[in-house]
Formats: structure tokens, C-alpha cells, sequence
């Protein structure tokens, strides 16, 4: 069965900027909301390719769960040792779909802009904001390409 996959960052997303410098690390609740929403009518499953994910997998998704997300949380993303190189998120996200043949679509939800050869379904969020209603609106759109 394919699936639909949202890999998820958490800070810039779900955490505005505000909290994080306010050093009260918690998610907005119009973020988690607007998550809620793109799960709810993509159906898609939730992947934490956030520095989060050294949690594990049970760990932050019970965070998560806690906050209010209501998606199914089903994998992380693998971690590379870049120490001494460039970072590059985008080369862990394209591992984890290497190793899932089972994606029919997905998204990106991240601050981050450098997604390489991935750049054409990330959803670029703004720290100061998170999760919009706009961007929630790509996200489908991006979603349903496939």
C-alpha cells in the first residue's frame, strides 16, 4: 500500500522563533492545528527529519502526541555523520525514501531551504509564523502531484 509522507521539522514549524529565544520550548497551537488539518485530509503519515528525532522514535512521538499532533507518527529519519562537511538534510530524507519504496507522495515542512534535488516538495516555513494556513495549502497541492 503507498503512503503519503509529511517529514517533518519541528522548530520553524511547530515552534515559532519566539519560543525558542524565550527559552519556553512549546509548540503554537495554530501550528499543530494546521498540522492536524493536513493530515486529516491527505491521510498522510508523519516522518521527524528534525534534529528532534535523537529522541527516538517513541520519544517524539509521544512529545508530539502530547502537543496535540494528532497524525500517526511512523518514522524518523536516518542521521549521517557530517561532521567536517556541509550539512545536508535533504541526503537523510532522500535515505529514508530509498529505503521505503512504499511512498506514493510527499512533503517537506521545514526551515531549512537547502533540500537539493528534493526542493520541489518542500514547503518552506517561516520561523517568525510556523505552519500557515498557506502553507498547509501547498503541502496539499504538492500531495496530490502524485
Amino acid at each position: 500500500m503507498k503512503t503519503k509522507i509529511i517529514f517533518l521539522d519541528i522548530d520553524g514549524v511547530l515552534i515559532k522563533l519566539e519560543s525558542q529565544l524565550d527559552g519556553d520550548i512549546a509548540p503554537d497551537p495554530t501550528c499543530v492545528d494546521n498540522l492536524n488539518q493536513l493530515v486529516h485530509l491527505t491521510g498522510a503519515k508523519i516522518v521527524v527529519s528534525s534534529s528532534w528525532k535523537k529522541l527516538g522514535l517513541e520519544k517524539i512521538a509521544d512529545v508530539l502526541s502530547g502537543w496535540g499532533v494528532k497524525g500517526e507518527v511512523i518514522s524518523i529519519t536516518p542521521a549521517f555523520d557530517d561532521a567536517g562537511s556541509e550539512y545536508h538534510r535533504w541526503r537523510e530524507l532522500q535515505q529514508w525514501i530509498d529505503d521505503f519504496a512504499t511512498v506514493s507522495s510527499f512533503v517537506i515542512l521545514d526551515d531549512y531551504t537547502d533540500m537539493g534535488k528534493l526542493v520541489s516538495h518542500l514547503v518552506i516555513t517561516d520561523e517568525i509564523y510556523g505552519l500557515t494556513q498557506r502553507d498547509v495549502d501547498l503541502a496539499i497541492a504538492i500531495l496530490d502531484q502524485a
